[in-house]
């Protein structure tokens, strides 16, 4: 047994992530019965996919995609006006 171990606690873990904010993400228009990961892949096309956070289908087909940051999303909305699947 290893006495020198650290536990770190839920709090703590939370702490130390970084959430996604509202200002780094994105709704995207999908198409009825769009896959998730054709979007997943348009979007890596445009961004570093070490860029994208979490990305999730939402209401009224549409599709959320959380970037690293803000600059991110401000970079993606001034090169890319929509995004080809």
């Amino acid at each position: 047994m290893d006495h020198n171990k650290k536990t770190v606690s839920y709090a703590s873990a939370t702490r130390s992530t970084s959430f996604p904010k509202k200002d780094s993400a994105i709704l995207i228009d999908c198409i009825d019965k769009g896959q998730i990961d054709e979007y997943t892949r348009a979007l890596g096309q445009l961004v570093p996919p070490s860029e994208i956070r979490f990305i999730s289908k939402v209401a009224n087909n549409r599709i959320c995609a959380y970037l690293a940051n803000k600059q991110c999303v401000d970079d993606l909305l001034a090169a890319h006006k929509h995004i080809t699947v």
